[in-house]
């Protein structure tokens, strides 16, 4: 039995005393897939008691080495894990409760059990959602406009919560953003050097004739002040997720008549802009085809959902956040999604086999994802939609 796994079994012993189950067996397996999982190794354990179904749970564990952890503020994000699932999903229930939101339109969280906090040994445990027919989507193909629809629903709910959290109970959502300031606060320096590390993979990718455009725009975008403005909202501010949207973070379940969607990861939770998420989103998930097809549909659709769902608990969104507004900070913003192609996109389609790493004796100077021409695909037809708009 692996170091980590002995750290899941320490948790999984508090979920078997709180469930009252007895004469437990119980069966732990690493998870794989094809996914980069960065931050924590994955496990899935079943644990079976005569007489009783099957309890199939999802396991977490910190995966993140001092040297990283000391550069980047990365202890910070499993805690943030622990403030979601231990406070505020119970908050965010009870606002739709109160709201009488269906249950089928309410945002759901995955069922918690437990988490551990040892240091270097940070443990998560949840439902396991593949159990009950949830996947994750091939992160090497653009989604398509009924996945990202579904999935930009659920994000502009749960903005919309973070708006109903702050108008109902100020001083608590005060708090709370207290505790969930950026992840990286204090390090920006250094999360500025991962990014710089990654300009020369764009211009590299980038085509001959827009290497010199992309130049200037890094030059005259790619500030320390410039890149963490981008993270800081402009008008209120939400508890947002951008990882959380990684396809990986993000599992669905076809229903017949629609997707159904649930978030898995909140890592990255942390009070700031609502459209860096919608952002994040379009720059990991899209391809410039269906942006051809889709880009103002899904900015039109997100910003129907967030006032739809904001109705729902009661809210005006033309008091909270006009749709004029919205439409201003998107513009502001635009240039960021460009700055994050170029950050994200070599992490998030890298291959299994040559990602780079946080572990043991990870340094941050060595965290550069080895392109491959997927990445190269998508980031030339970012350039492509970012000249044709005018941003480069």
């Amino acid at each position: 039995m692996s170091d980590r796994e002995k750290i899941v079994n320490e948790t999984l012993a508090i979920v078997i005393e709180r469930e009252g189950i007895k004469d437990a067996e119980v069966i732990i397996r690493p998870l794989v897939t094809d996914t980069v999982n960065y931050t924590s190794t994955l496990y899935v354990i079943t644990v079976k008691s005569l007489g009783s179904e099957d309890l199939e749970l999802f396991a977490k564990v910190a995966c993140v080495g001092e040297e990283i952890r000391r550069d980047m503020a990365f202890g910070e994000i499993y805690g943030r894990e622990r403030l979601v699932y231990g406070e505020i999903s119970k908050i965010y229930d009870r606002i739709q409760s109160q709201s009488d939101i269906a249950e089928n339109e309410k945002f759901v969280f995955s069922k918690f059990y437990a988490s551990g906090d040892g240091y270097l040994q940070e443990t998560l445990i949840l439902e396991n959602l593949a159990a009950r027919g949830y996947t994750t989507y091939n992160r090497f193909v653009s989604v398509t406009w009924e996945y990202a629809s579904a999935a930009i629903r659920e994000l502009a709910k749960l903005h919309a919560l973070s708006y109903a959290f702050a108008e109902r109970d100020p001083e608590g959502f005060d708090r709370t953003m207290k505790n969930a300031m950026h992840p990286f606060d204090g390090c920006e320096g250094n999360m500025f050097q991962l990014y710089k590390n990654t300009e020369a993979i764009a211009l590299e990718a980038a085509p001959h004739e827009s290497r010199e455009k992309l130049r200037d725009f890094f030059v005259r975008e790619s500030s320390v002040e410039k890149f963490y403005k981008n993270f800081m909202p402009s008008r209120r501010p939400v508890l947002r997720n951008y990882e959380g949207l990684l396809y990986s973070n993000f599992m669905h379940k076809d229903k017949g008549w629609k997707i159904g969607k649930i978030m898995v990861d909140y890592q990255t939770l942390h009070s700031g802009s609502a459209i860096t998420d919608l952002l994040f989103f379009i720059t990991c998930g899209t391809d410039g085809a269906f942006r051809r097809r889709h880009y103002k549909q899904l900015i039109d659709h997100y910003y129907e959902a967030f006032a739809d769902f904001l109705k729902k608990l009661g809210l005006d969104s033309n008091k909270l956040y006009p749709k004029e507004e919205f439409h201003d900070d998107l513009k502001e913003s635009l240039p960021f999604g460009l700055l994050m192609a170029a950050l994200a996109l070599p992490m998030v389609l890298v291959e299994a086999n040559n990602a780079p790493t946080f572990q043991a004796d990870a340094k941050l100077s060595n965290f550069v994802a080895k392109p491959n021409e997927e990445f190269r695909r998508r980031f030339r037809e970012f350039i492509d939609d970012y000249v044709e708009w005018g941003v480069i």
